[in-house]
């Protein structure tokens, strides 16, 4: 992990959130993630999972980039079963089959 001059990692921005567009909270960081969105600079897409995607309507935007969606909701899940046979879409009835603890 590098950082810059100013000791903060690189994948991480001035107020201590992830810089990734789809990301995913710990209980440190969720005030200010909710700060964030009070402000207007993030909206948040479920419990402890957050954008920088401002203008995507947020059906879209997960549909659109599911799979970044769910490595912020279930970080090492697997894609499995008939969605592994999809290519990690999900099925035609919009499920998609993951493995996780």
């Amino acid at each position: 992990m590098s950082t810059s001059g100013d000791d903060i990692p690189d994948n991480v921005n001035r107020a201590g959130l992830p810089a990734e567009a789809i990301f995913a909270v710990d209980a440190a960081q969720r005030s200010a993630a909710s700060a964030a969105v009070r402000r207007g600079s993030l909206r948040r897409i479920v419990q402890g999972v957050y954008t920088r995607d401002l203008e995507t309507p947020l059906d879209v935007l997960v549909r659109t980039r599911l799979l970044e969606v769910v490595a912020a909701v279930r970080p090492g899940a697997l894609i499995a079963d008939r969605s592994a046979t999809l290519g990690g879409r999900p099925t035609g009835d919009n499920l998609l089959f993951l493995v996780h603890e």
